[in-house]
């Protein structure tokens, strides 16, 4: 199963090609991140570097690549524009089958058994004849 950003971004990425450069084959490297609690959403794609491409204000880029993403991809279901930044809303169904594909691997969280080098496990030790500070509590979490 593709992660979720990977399916936004190819779908990204075709609707610029489309849209913004319908001649050219060059990907660009989308900033795309988690979207903020305040705001609706679920991931937040930074509109800024693209209207180099765009030709556009960031709000116009913006809304064309929503309106595109909720007619072409499946799994989003919404999106808002707040400034520079286009918040995609995703589809429940997405989430749900892709907790069930968890859900039904057991293997699911786990490292692969001696997938990793050496690790080195430190304890701290603070001096109990002296107080204790926040440093200490630091060290010790």
């Amino acid at each position: 199963m593709n992660s979720l950003e990977t399916i936004i971004q190819k779908a990204i990425q075709d609707i610029l090609k489309v849209s913004f450069s319908p001649n050219g084959s060059d990907e660009v490297v989308l900033q795309m991140q988690k979207t903020r609690k305040e705001f609706a959403g679920d991931l937040t794609l930074v509109v800024f570097p693209l209207t180099r491409m765009s030709k556009l204000s960031p709000e116009a880029t913006a809304q064309v690549i929503g309106d595109a993403l909720v007619a072409d991809c499946s799994i989003v279901t919404g999106y808002n524009v707040v400034k520079g930044f286009l918040n995609i809303e995703i589809d429940q169904a997405f989430w749900i089958t892709a907790l069930r594909a968890m859900r039904a691997n057991p293997e699911f969280g786990f490292g692969a058994k001696h997938s990793r080098g050496q690790v080195m496990v430190e304890y701290s030790s603070p001096n109990t004849n002296k107080p204790l500070h926040l440093g200490h509590l630091r060290n010790n979490f």
